[in-house]
């Protein structure tokens, strides 16, 4: 009952800390080139660098939609947005991101509302976050226990709660650790490698801190080199863990050479699980023991990939697998950490790029995630673009009576191959996955051979894993003309017989 009870209290948005939020739109190039460059830093290699300026702020953006979308992050990690302003500017306040009239603004906001924190739309420094509180304490005489947070932490914090396994959990770690090092200001008695130290949970001097300070080494010092220490030991433990993955990609790629494996990708809550979901549902290949993968209509409702088996309704097995969403803005900090999982989208032969249509962003999204795909290397993989939540799409447009909703024909504009669904409704679904079948087809190479009846093994392989067109049954074996993977028309050679 005391579980029930927490679960409730939880769940109640009247029970969340108040959040009130702060962007800034910069007219001049020069400030966004400034502002992008604060972004980029944090010593990441060329290719790292390239994914980040990918995922950085588009200039279709506006302030008023990363501020909503902002909120909606908020709303994921559970905090109640009481407010938000936004401040024209030709560059950030290097003391305080805005202008002193802007503060006076929301210090008076702050207190009309009783906000717990302030969430700045851009990544703050310590200084900037200190002089933001110090500022609003002197006008306004807001409580000095109200946060200032940005961006970058309200993300970190929404994926460490989403985390699950220990790569990803390692991944994010490594993330949060990254970011708190230069924000290291005080003494921390715990997260900082306490535990090197001796155990001692007091002051500076006691367990065995002493002996680890070199000559006049202050204990700030100390701490970001143990703090260095902790993070030197989570980027090894995620090289192993990704080297052990990446032999195990090897392996499962050379057992399963004729066995496609397809990527959901697209921004994040575009329904990529749910379609999973969906699709498993919608074929043969749903087994009693795989449980339906978690799907919320949350930001990074999940972060870990997925793959399912699935067969296709003309009998071909195939490989789903779930990638994590994308965002703009996303933190430089994760963009490193994710790249190994993000770079197994280049061992698909097929991406289902998933798009809100619902969303009045979906143009902005099908651009951002397009630009991550090119910067992976990945952009010359054949793509279906899938338009999902049509059904919500026409509920929103049923319900209002502006013209702000994006047409679907409009994100069609670019694609090869458009397909239209809603997850929940199941409809589109069978479309879907009639346009998979096509598309996979159509990279297989064609064949005509006189399968001896001995030889079953390879018509069980052509059905599985390639696309039948026609069949006769002789009396010296089975005539069959069909589309396989080169691998599996290599085998079927020695049988091959002119068309008739």
């Amino acid at each position: 009952a005391s579980e029930a009870v927490a679960v409730a209290v939880a769940l109640n948005a009247t029970n969340w800390p108040k959040a009130y939020l702060v962007g800034i739109e910069l007219t001049s190039r020069r400030g966004s080139m400034r502002m992008a460059e604060q972004r980029r830093r944090g010593g990441f290699r060329g290719d790292e660098a390239a994914i980040l300026e990918a995922a950085s702020v588009n200039a279709d953006w506006s302030v008023h939609d990363s501020l909503e979308e902002l909120a909606k992050l908020c709303e994921t990690a559970r905090l109640r947005v009481c407010g938000r302003t936004y401040q024209r500017l030709e560059s950030a306040n290097g003391q305080t991101m805005v202008g002193k009239g802007k503060l006076e603004e929301i210090a008076t906001a702050i207190i009309e509302n009783e906000a717990d924190a302030i969430i700045f739309d851009d990544e703050l420094n310590l200084a900037q976050q200190r002089n933001i509180l110090s500022e609003l304490i002197n006008i306004g005489n807001i409580p000095a226990s109200t946060q200032i947070l940005d961006r970058t932490q309200l993300v970190l914090q929404i994926f460490s709660e989403r985390a699950k396994t220990r790569e990803a959990k390692t991944q994010v770690a490594l993330a949060r650790a990254e970011y708190m090092l230069p924000r290291l200001a005080t003494f921390m008695t715990t997260g900082a490698g306490m535990e090197l130290r001796g155990g001692s949970a007091g002051g500076g001097s006691g367990g065995g801190g002493a002996y680890l300070r070199g000559a006049g080494e202050t204990q700030l010092e100390m701490d970001k080199r143990l703090f260095g220490k902790r993070i030197q030991r989570l980027r090894s433990e995620l090289e192993s863990i990704a080297s052990k993955r990446q032999a195990t990609r090897k392996r499962n790629i050379e057992q399963t050479q004729d066995i496609p494996l397809i990527a959901l990708v697209g921004y994040t809550n575009a329904g990529k699980t749910s379609l999973l979901n969906a699709l498993v549902d919608a074929t043969a290949a749903a087994r009693s023991d795989e449980q339906q993968l978690y799907a919320d209509d949350k930001l990074f409702a999940t972060l870990d990939p997925t793959t399912r088996r699935i067969i296709l309704p003309r009998g071909r097995v195939c490989k789903f697998t779930d990638t994590v969403g994308f965002l703009q803005k996303l933190p430089t900090r994760l963009i490193a950490s994710f790249r190994a999982t993000l770079e197994e989208i280049n061992d698909a032969c097929l991406l289902i790029h998933v798009v809100d249509a619902s969303s009045d962003l979906a143009k902005r999204h099908v651009d951002a995630v397009n630009a991550i795909i090119s910067q992976l290397g990945a952009s010359d993989i054949p793509q279906i673009r899938c338009l999902n939540k049509l059904d919500r799409y026409e509920e929103n447009l049923a319900a209002s009576n502006d013209n702000d909703h994006v047409d679907p024909a409009a994100l069609e504009i670019g694609a090869r191959v458009i397909a239209r669904t809603s997850a929940t409704s199941g409809d589109g679904i069978h479309e879907l996955l009639e346009q998979i079948e096509d598309a996979l087809s159509s990279m297989n190479e064609p064949i005509t051979a006189l399968v001896p009846f001995t030889e079953g093994h390879l018509l069980n392989m052509v059905y599985t894993k390639g696309t039948v067109i026609e069949l006769e049954h002789l009396d010296s074996g089975t005539r069959i003309h069909a589309r396989v993977p080169p691998t599996l028309r290599a085998k079927l050679l020695e049988f091959a017989v002119d068309e008739a």
